[in-house]
């Protein structure tokens, strides 16, 4: 079998201290070989966390710094259009956002997405399982936490024997909270005042992983990667180690420097100086509420991520990881609200056998499987604030909850899944319906039917329908499965739900 050419691929990373472009040929086998990388330092995020916007000067050094990218993406034939750009905390809490979103786009080509924290998290987490690849199988032998302490914002997730367990996107960043204090009245930020910062924090993980159970640390981001730089780590394939002792000296040593005296010694940019004091200290006083007694620092961070997700052959055991993951976060949201994880599971089960029977009539692709998975999996989580109406609050619930590798607005397709897997259909007078472009709002409709459906055929919980097959007669669907009880109640409720189903696919769904 010939192998597929080398594809060529561009990332560029706007960042609260820099803009940081990668170029790299993803192999068919989803292997990634960088060919160039290119940073340019600009404090975006000193300005926005001090004035709360981009100042005009920096507009147009942000522009210069894509105009020259776009000079050389040039020269391996690569276009603004075809180049992926991304945009981080600082960009994502600067009020003229979309301002300086539409002037790069206008006077360079080059469009920005503007990520939230949870998109951040499940691109450090698809960069991190790329450049551990060889070493995941050891590290996921215990619970481990990843942690990417930012500019504007730190990013953590847990993992319990290698499944995540937590994932949360925090407004603290070192530049945010160093300009924070800087002029007021408890002066500079001092170790005490950020380890202060972070004890609700570490509370709060303590709750949902016990720290002093995390055996593996992995520190991820251009602060860690400096650090390990800095102290010429021992290397390994994707990763540096550090001791804990040797990142507590070197945090201690640059706490007594400053920032011009870290760019002195150590060559850093300015940019790249500002709250690098605050992170190393930050990534200790985490690092030492668990029992790791090293950091794993993969040499690669989020933008990388989106290389693993543009190649076309992405190795199937990271996919696999990722979509578990994914799983693993919709189940412990569930486990968090108490909901009937048995039926919640069986129902997730049914959909998916229904969905994959129709794929001649839906036309949907893995991605909404997935989707319809993750709805299937909360639809009842509801009944936690009150079982009346449960289908509304299981919306808000998803709706306002953070479910790692889902963008916002599919968090929005799942809710709006959840919300109609009974009572009324989507209509017109519903605005969080009406809210959806209309690619989603199709998307709703079909899902929400088979859901309704295979909800139907769990009716009392019990698990009675197994395996279900679909053939199609005259006008209905007919459903045969392998039943263990009298199921004149699974009938009764699917006659009742499956009002939806007929109408967007035109099958009237009997239970055989």
């Amino acid at each position: 079998m010939n192998s597929l050419p080398p594809k060529l691929a561009a990332v560029i990373n706007v960042g609260s201290s820099s803009i940081r472009m990668v170029i790299a040929e993803i192999l068919d086998k989803g292997e990634i070989r960088f060919v160039e990388q290119a940073i340019k330092f600009l404090s975006l995020g000193r300005e926005v966390y001090t004035d709360g916007f981009i100042h005009k000067k920096t507009f147009g050094l942000a522009i210069q710094i894509f105009l020259q990218y776009k000079e050389l993406l040039a020269t391996y034939g690569i276009s603004p259009e075809q180049s992926r750009c991304i945009g981080t905390a600082a960009l994502r809490d600067a009020r003229n956002q979309d301002n300086f979103v539409d002037r790069i786009e206008v006077r360079t080509g080059f469009h920005i997405k503007v990520l939230n924290g949870i998109e951040e998290n499940r691109l450090s987490y698809m960069a991190v399982q790329y450049a551990l690849r060889h070493q995941w199988a050891q590290v996921s032998r215990h619970n481990s936490i990843i942690a990417e302490v930012g500019g504007g914002s730190t990013e953590l997730i847990l993992l319990r024997r290698g499944m995540i367990c937590a994932v949360h996107s925090l407004s603290f960043g070192t530049i945010r909270i160093e300009e924070s204090y800087r002029g007021s009245l408890e002066g500079d930020i001092t170790p005490r005042t950020l380890r202060q910062s972070l004890h609700s924090t570490n509370k709060i993980l303590d709750d949902e992983l016990k720290l002093t159970s995390v055996k593996v640390f992995i520190g991820v981001g251009n602060y860690a990667r400096q650090a390990a730089e800095i102290l010429k780590a021992p290397d390994e394939p994707g990763a540096w180690r550090v001791t804990k002792d040797a990142w507590l000296q070197l945090s201690q040593q640059i706490q007594k420097m400053s920032p011009d005296e870290i760019v002195r010694r150590y060559g850093l940019p300015s940019s790249a100086a500002e709250g690098f004091a605050s992170a190393l200290q930050a990534f200790y006083f985490i690092l030492d509420e668990t029992e790791a007694e090293e950091l794993l620092i993969p040499k690669v961070g989020f933008s990388e991520g989106l290389l693993v997700e543009m190649g076309p052959g992405v190795d199937i055991a990271i996919q696999n990881r990722f979509l578990n993951q994914v799983r693993a976060s919709a189940l412990s949201l569930g486990k968090k609200f108490h909901f009937d994880i048995e039926h919640a599971r069986h129902v997730a089960e049914l959909s998916l056998s229904i969905f994959d029977q129709m794929m001649s009539d839906h036309s949907l692709a893995q991605h909404e499987r997935l989707l319809l998975e993750v709805a299937a999996i909360l639809h009842d989580i509801g009944t936690y604030i009150k079982p009346s109406g449960h289908h509304k609050h299981s919306q808000y619930l998803v709706e306002n909850s953070e479910l790692f590798g889902l963008s916002p607005d599919e968090i929005m397709i799942v809710g709006n899944v959840v919300r109609y897997h009974r009572k009324s259909m989507p209509l017109p007078t519903h605005p969080s319906y009406m809210a959806l472009p209309r690619e989603s709002r199709l998307i709703v409709l079909k899902l929400a039917a088979i859901l309704r459906v295979a909800d139907a055929l769990d009716r009392g919980h019990s698990q009675k329908v197994t395996n279900p097959r679909l053939s199609r007669h005259d006008d209905q669907m007919r459903i045969t499965a392998d039943y263990t009880a009298d199921v004149a109640s699974e009938r009764f409720s699917l006659a009742e739900k499956s009002d939806l189903f007929e109408e967007v696919f035109g099958w009237k769904a009997v239970l055989i």
